[in-house]
Formats: C-alpha cells, structure tokens, sequence
C-alpha cells in the first residue's frame, strides 16, 4: 500500500515481505503448517497482512512481528483467497 513492501505467498508454507528499493527479503513467516500458502493480502494501511491456506486456516500478520498474530481456523476447506475490506476492519476469506 506505501510502495515499500510486497508480501509473497508460496507452496512451500512460508509468506515472505520484500523490500521493494532492495529487492530484498525482509522477513519469512512460517505458516502454522507446511502446507502451501495460496494468497496474501496487505490491509490498506499497509501494516497487517493476512495469509489463506490450504490447511484451512487464515492468518493476520504484522510487519513488525515475524509470526502470526492471529490464526482463524474452523474453514470447512482449503482457504484459497483472502481480501481485506476497503476500510481495513474486516477480512473475508
């Protein structure tokens, strides 16, 4: 959202955060799993983030924070997508 950061999600059960200027990895979040991470998206303020995996769980990160600070699990399937509302109060997954 601030052109710093780009969060990528991958079939190896991490979520990375890149700088964008150093094309660097900042940080890689470990999933709860090691299952696949199907989608990331960044709040629109641009300081939490949240992941959507095939082990059926969704969880909200920090950029300041290298683990989960919340995982949502009880998704009856795998979680392919997650979207963060216009107003960054609610996620829909």
């Amino acid at each position: 959202p601030d052109n710093r950061w780009v969060v990528t999600s991958s079939e190896d059960g991490t979520a990375r955060l890149w700088g964008v200027k150093g094309r660097k990895n900042i940080v890689t979040y470990r999933g709860q799993s090691s299952y696949p991470i199907w989608d990331c998206a960044f709040a629109p303020l641009g300081h939490f983030f949240a992941t959507a995996s095939f082990d059926r769980t969704a969880a909200l990160y920090a950029t300041d924070h290298a683990y989960a600070l919340r995982v949502m699990a009880g998704h009856l399937a795998s979680v392919d997508c997650c979207a963060f509302h216009p107003g960054g109060h609610l996620l829909a997954t």
